[in-house]
Order: structure tokens, then C-alpha cells, then sequence
């Protein structure tokens, strides 16, 4: 289906309100002048560039490679606009942060096998986040192959496919006539769901290799060649009708009903559906990954990620529209999921209902276009909607309510309020080698730190994006955030890698010139990909970067101590021991604006200057989180039962960390280690926790999980 110029109204604004540099472009006409145009004999790189341009691919992320020289002038000369960056392992994130904010594919391009293995990195993300995009690399000559040719390699075998590799999948090309089929073809096939990367490889001597074009054969594509005329997308239509009816029936004769939703709303452009939905029957809706926002996170109907432990696992009904259940939604079972609830589940491809999770009772399964399905329900609810149902649902809807006031009170507010002039280092129970140096300079605690940046920039741009970089961030950031709109939200999916933020806020900004953007990265991410500042600064694009400096690698440099055995004390997650490097100061030279930040009433004043500046910001704040993440916990027991610890043989600290979880915190915890194949005695679990057996054994019976 066509995309929008813009995802929604008013989220793309004038480059040059912000400084931002606007390359040079050639109209679309000219595109088929330039072809027609051309000499009888054409080298392939020419058939890549038409193509590319006829499938609207004409803006992309790159870095100059061997085999893309003539292809880089062909590309400059029919009016693309090309992002070069610092490093191959930036463009697919910036392709993909393109996709992120455009609402539709990216395009990255890199050369041999140095510039595909770097980009390796940023494929895995766009691939386990779903993001949709085309990658096109090239490769030593076909005659090379297999003989120790120059930076010789075979996407195929490195690449994988869906399933077992690192994108959606990959082909090398073969033979020049096929070009134009596998670019459109990857084109097409990296929006359907489930979305990610396709990847087409054109070897060096096709690149190069001049053929008459006057007789051009387009094997296998041509009913759906040059013009118009395409192939259907799979996913256009919407489900059979009484799937849909069963569907909404579930829904609203329920007593305790909720909706979960995936990208697939975003990408599908189903937002104003699924708000009309949600509203008309008054169930409340919880958006994940890119579709977080298509209900504003404000919304009386919309409940935060936080609390949705507790909303799962009460609920008695329940619909997953476009969502991938895996690792994140623990594959849809319990204890992230009720056990005993009744599921309907909407998804556009038939793999999706079989290859990954599911809810445990699944009772109507609909294969069709989010969109189209939503609207399916929306005319069959608009019939069947009565003030009695909806009077069922009250008491659930207002419950969910409380539960989310007194999340974002309790566990956010006051938490900031509490930690605010706290210097997180001063009471840490397993000070690391840096705690000295951030007790004389200063620092903030995380959750502040977040809290505080976020209220800033979303007070000055309700429409800004936020991207969490690296496992560490997302424990602090992703309750902070409070996204207004699709697509403003950014993370890692189950890639779970670190360093990505600055390229992908390169692709934000290109795709949404004007608009408020800012990663959260720590120090060694920041270290992985810290050069595009410098890309930021030459396309001038006033992307925010909040570096989170503890000097150390895996969140908390006192976690190392403070949770696990170490064999080796000569071996270190810190960085740099006892010294704080001022990334700020080595960054400042390039004209990126900086900020050096060691006390929490800094963050405001140094997001608005940054804000005001127009330019690249880079904003170094040194802190850590004055209590250990759950996440953090559960990590560290899973490791800790494979040694054999026991509650006793952690640090007194880490214990009273352990201690302050209770009870939702020791039955996830207990579905987590099962996962794993661990399962210790809740006895155990609840010594380490302090939570009642009892309440415990309840939760665990209701969920169908309590073993003898």
C-alpha cells in the first residue's frame, strides 16, 4: 500500500527552520529523461540506479566504497540523497531510523565484505526491531568466487534467513538481467510483515558489465515491471467476517477485557482505527514497540508499560493485533500473560501465528491488514456496543486507572523527588573504582536524569522521539518516556545491542527535519558510534545525544562486584578506572554544542540550550542508578543458581535490593529462570525476596503455573 509523504500531520517541518542543510535534488521527471537518455549499452550499476528511483528508494544512508564509485555519480546525478557516514556500521541505522520516521523503508548501501560485515551490527537491530528496509552491498567479481578473491563473500551463506539469521533474507544477484527484480522484490517484501531487512548483493562484474537495454528481459517480473503496476501485498485485505464478529464478541462480553498491539499498527497506519476502537468500546490498550503512541500514553484508555504485569495478569479477555510475541512479551505466556484468559490474535502473515509465541488459549486467530481488520471491527462493534457491556467493563477500566496513577506517583515521581539531590554514589552498596571521582565532581541519579530530560524536551516538542540505547537504558527510560504520537519511540527490539542511537538519529532527523530527537547511550556505546556526531555536524542535524557516563560497561559498575563471582580480579568491566574522561571536551572542537552535567537541576537548562542551539548536541552526564534494575536482578540470579550462590553469598546491599521487589517481582522472576530451564524452590526465591509464599503461590495458581 502507498505511503504517506508524512506519518502523521505536522511531524515533518522546514529543514532550514533548524539550520539544516538541504542537498540538492533533481525533480522525479527527470528521473525517466536521464533513462531515456542513456546509450544503447548500459552498465548494470545504471540498472540498480533506475530502479532504485522507480521504486521511490532516493534517499539512503552509505559509505563510499570500492565498487559504488560510478554508482555513487550516477545516484548524484539522478537526484538521490545520500548520507555518507563515518563508519559501514552506521548507514543501516540511520536506514533505519529513516524507516522509523518516514513510516516506510529505508535504504542503506555499502560496499564488499568489509563494508557488509560492518553493517552486520545495525542489521541485526533493524531485524530484531522489524524494521523495514533495503540493503544493496556489492562483491568481488562471480569469476573471483571461491579462489581468495578480494574481500570475497556470499551474503546467502553469511546472512541467513527469517528464522536463523540476522535479516529477512538475501540474495546475490547473478545475472544482470535480474537486478531491477530482486531490488523490487526486496522493496516490496521488506514491508510485509513481519517486517525487516532484505539484502541484495550485485557482484562487481555485474556492477560494471554493459548489456542492451533496448531488449531488456526482467525474468520472473514481467507483469510487474517499470510503470505503475504492481503485485498485491498479501496483507491488503482484512479477516473473514465471522472470525472478526467472534473477535468482538470475546471482547465485549468480558468482564475484564485489554488490546496489546505491535509495529504492525504503525507500519500499517492503523492509529486513528485502533484509537476509534479503543474508545468505542472502552477497553484499555497497551502499544508496544512502534506503535506505542497510536493511543496517546495519557490517555485515560492507555495503560503504561509499568503496571501491564499486573493488567495482563488480571484480565479475563484479551485481543494481540500486530504484535510479535518473543523474548520481550515472554512469548505471550504466563507470567507476562494470564493463563487462564481467552485471546483473539490479528496478525498479517500466517507465520507469525505459528513461528513465534502465542497467548496460552487462543480463540480466534485472524489473518488479514491491521488496518483493515480494525475497521472490520470497528462497523461490527459500532452494532453490537451497548451501555450495559460497557458498564461491564467500568470497574476494570477504573482499576487499571489506579493501578497507573499510583505506578507513575509511587515508582516514578516520588522516586525522582526522593533521588533528586541524592548523589546516587553516596550509599551504593558495592562502590566501584570511579566512586570517588563522582562524589568530588558530582552526579545524577538515572531515573531523575531521564525524568527531567524527557519533561523538557516533550514540553518544548510534544511530537519529539526518544531513542533507548543499550540494555542499561531501557530499565531507566522506557516509563519516562510518554509517547504522543507512533513512531516517536525507538529501541533496540530483541537485538538488545548498544551504540546505535547516533545513526539512528540521523535517519529521525533526516526523515523528520524539525522535530526534537535524543538517545540514551552509556559510555561504551557512546564509544562504539560516537564519530557521527561528526556526520550530524556536516548535515547539520540537530540531533540530542545524553550520554550516561558510569565508566563502565553492563549498567552499574558496582554490579560487579556487588552480584557475581570473580575468578579474575585483575579483569575489569570498568572503563578507565578512578578517572572520568570529559567526552565533552573531546567532542567540543568539531562545533557540536556540549553540556557537562553533575547535578540534577542541570538537566533542564542543558536540554534547552541544546534544544535552542539548532546543532548537534552532545549532553555528558556522570551517574547510575541509585537502585539495581529488576532486569539487573533477574540477570544476576540467573547466573548466580548456575555457580550454586545462595542468598547469603551476596553483598548485604544487593540483598536489601533483592529484598525491596516483593511479590510480581518474584513470579516474574520465577517464569524468567524457568525459561531458562532453572527452577529453583519458591521457598528459596521468596527467602532472597521477602515476599509472602502464600500471595506468591496465589498469583502462581491463577496464572496455571503453581508445580508440584
Amino acid at each position: 500500500m502507498p505511503m504517506p509523504d508524512s506519518p502523521t500531520p505536522g511531524m515533518v517541518a522546514d529543514m532550514k527552520v533548524v539550520g539544516g542543510k538541504e542537498l540538492k535534488r533533481v525533480p522525479p521527471e527527470r528521473f525517466r529523461e536521464i533513462s531515456d537518455a542513456w546509450p544503447d549499452t548500459v552498465a548494470g550499476c545504471l540498472m540498480v540506479a533506475r530502479t532504485l528511483a522507480e521504486e521511490k528508494l532516493t534517499t539512503g544512508f552509505s559509505v563510499f566504497g570500492w565498487d559504488y564509485m560510478y554508482m555513487w555519480t550516477v545516484l548524484g546525478e539522478m537526484g538521490f540523497t545520500m548520507y555518507h557516514h563515518r563508519h559501514d556500521q552506521a548507514p543501516a541505522w540511520g536506514a533505519g531510523g529513516y524507516a522509523i520516521g518516514s513510516c516506510g523503508p529505508g535504504f542503506a548501501m555499502v560496499d564488499r565484505r568489509p563494508g557488509m560485515v560492518n553493517l552486520v551490527g545495525g542489521l541485526g537491530w533493524a531485524h530484531g526491531a522489524r524494521v523495514p528496509m533495503v540493503v544493496m552491498c556489492s562483491s568481488a567479481p562471480l569469476t573471483w568466487m571461491e579462489r581468495g578473491g578480494a574481500q570475497e563473500f556470499n551474503v546467502d551463506r553469511l546472512l541467513g534467513s527469517m528464522w536463523d539469521g540476522i535479516c529477512k533474507w538475501s540474495h546475490r544477484v547473478i545475472n544482470v538481467h535480474d537486478i531491477a527484480y530482486w531490488i523490487r522484490k526486496a522493496h516490496r517484501e521488506c514491508n510485509l510483515d513481519p517486517r525487516g531487512p532484505c539484502v541484495v548483493q550485485v557482484p562487481s562484474d555485474i556492477l560494471i558489465q554493459r548489456y542492451d537495454h533496448r531488449h531488456e528481459i526482467q525474468l520472473y517480473d514481467s507483469a510487474y515491471g517499470r510503470g505503475t503496476k504492481r503485485a498485491p501485498d498479501i496483507q491488503e485485505g482484512g479477516g473473514r467476517l465471522e472470525d472478526v464478529e467472534k473477535a468482538v464478541d470475546l471482547l465485549l462480553n468480558a468482564e475484564r477485557p485489554m488490546i496489546c498491539t505491535g509495529s504492525a499498527i504503525y507500519y500499517s497506519q492503523a492509529w486513528e482505527e485502533l484509537k476509534e476502537f479503543v474508545e468505542l468500546t472502552q477497553i484499555p490498550v497497551h502499544c508496544r514497540r512502534q506503535s506505542r503512541g497510536s493511543v496517546p500514553e495519557n490517555h485515560p484508555l492507555h495503560f503504561h508499560g509499568g503496571p501491564r504485569p499486573v493488567v495482563f495478569a488480571e484480565t479475563d479477555a484479551g485481543l494481540i493485533i500486530g504484535l510479535e510475541l518473543n523474548f520481550l512479551e515472554g512469548f505471550g505466556q504466563p507470567p507476562f500473560f494470564s493463563g487462564s484468559a481467552k485471546f483473539a490474535v490479528v496478525q498479517e502473515n500466517p507465520s507469525l501465528h505459528y513461528l513465534t509465541g502465542s497467548p496460552a488459549n487462543v480463540e480466534v486467530a485472524i489473518l488479514g491488514n491491521v488496518k483493515q481488520v480494525l475497521r472490520q471491527m470497528i462497523e461490527i462493534a459500532k452494532t453490537k456496543v451497548s451501555p450495559q457491556k460497557l458498564e461491564r467493563h467500568a470497574p476494570f477500566v477504573k482499576k487499571m486507572q489506579e493501578i497507573k496513577e499510583a505506578y507513575f506517583n509511587t515508582r516514578i515521581v516520588e522516586r525522582v523527588s526522593r533521588n533528586y539531590n541524592v548523589n546516587p554514589c553516596l550509599n551504593c552498596c558495592s562502590p566501584c573504582s570511579a566512586r570517588d571521582e563522582y562524589l568530588r565532581i558530582g552526579a545524577v541519579d538515572w531515573e531523575v536524569l531521564a525524568f527531567e530530560a524527557i519533561q523538557e524536551m516533550q514540553g518544548a516538542d510534544s511530537r519529539a522521539s526518544v531513542i533507548i540505547d543499550s540494555f542499561s537504558m531501557s530499565d531507566v527510560m522506557t516509563d519516562k518516556f510518554f509517547a504522543n504520537f507512533p513512531g516517536t519511540t525507538c529501541d533496540c527490539g530483541i537485538h538488545m545491542g548498544v551504540g546505535h542511537s547516533m545513526g539512528i538519529g540521523i535517519g529521525l532527523q533526516v526523515a523528520r527535519p524539525g522535530r526534537a530527537t535524543m538517545g540514551f547511550v552509556g559510555d561504551s556505546g557512546f564509544g562504539i558510534g560516537c564519530m557521527e556526531l561528526e556526520t550530524m555536524m556536516r548535515y547539520k542535524l540537530p540531533h540530542m545525544t545524553m550520554l550516561c557516563n558510569n565508566s563502565a560497561w553492563g549498567g552499574r559498575s558496582c554490579v560487579e562486584s556487588g552480584f557475581y563471582l570473580r575468578p579474575w580480579l585483575e579483569v575489569s568491566w570498568q572503563n578507565w578506572p578512578g578517572f572520568v574522561v570529559r567526552y565533552d571536551e573531546m567532542f567540543k572542537p568539531l562545533g557540536i554544542h556540549t553540556e557537562f552535567i553533575t547535578g540534577s537541576d542541570q538537566v533542564r537548562p542543558a536540554v534547552r540550550r541544546a534544544m535552542e542551539s539548532g546543532k548537534p548536541a552532545l549532553l555528558h552526564a556522570l551517574g547510575d542508578c541509585s537502585a539495581t534494575p529488576p532486569l539487573i536482578v533477574v540477570l544476576a540470579l540467573y547466573h548466580a543458581w548456575s555457580w550454586g550462590m545462595k542468598p547469603s553469598d551476596f553483598s548485604p546491599g544487593v540483598q536489601a535490593d533483592f529484598a525491596a521487589m516483593g511479590v510480581p517481582f518474584t513470579v516474574a522472576t520465577l517464569g524468567f529462570l524457568n525459561g531458562y530451564g532453572i527452577f529453583p524452590a519458591l521457598d528459596e526465591l521468596c527467602a532472597l525476596s521477602g515476599a509472602d509464599k502464600g500471595q506468591c503461590e496465589d498469583v502462581l495458581r491463577a496464572m496455571n503455573m503453581l508445580w508440584k
